[in-house]
């Protein structure tokens, strides 16, 4: 569910507690970018029980190592 206007994507979690997902955009966050984070969530949650789920999506020009990776990165774009 990556389209071209994500440049990252990162995930932390806390045990089952909380998973908090980011996508780190290229342009202002949009409801098509939440109804997809939604989804993505929504197809974690159906195989791991998070207790609470956190979505964040953020327009971001930063370079990537400035941006907070939480966990992990689930997705890095190539960027020159």
């Amino acid at each position: 569910m990556v389209y071209p206007s994500i440049r990252a994507i990162a995930v932390g979690f806390n045990g089952m507690e909380k998973l908090k997902v980011v996508y780190y955009l290229d342009r202002e966050p949009n409801d098509d970018d939440y109804e997809n984070i939604s989804d993505v969530t929504g197809e974690v949650c159906s195989d791991i029980a998070f207790m609470e789920v956190e979505e964040i999506c953020k327009f971001t020009l930063e370079p990537f190592s400035k941006l907070d990776s939480l966990e992990s990165w689930v997705y890095m774009r190539q960027e020159e």
